[in-house]
């Protein structure tokens, strides 16, 4: 999982590296994923 990658590879990665860079916006996606699907389950419960 995308979780699992950033917790494995973040201790070895140097900091601001384009693996850094990758890690940091998979962990942004995690985020924004996270976020729009709270939101989207907020509506839905409004609605009922």
């Amino acid at each position: 999982t995308m979780t699992a990658t950033i917790a494995a590879e973040m201790g070895e990665v140097a900091f601001g590296s384009v693996h850094y860079a990758a890690l940091f916006c998979v962990g942004m996606i995690l985020l924004a994923a996270t976020f729009g699907l709270n939101i989207v389950a907020q509506r839905v419960l409004k609605r009922k």
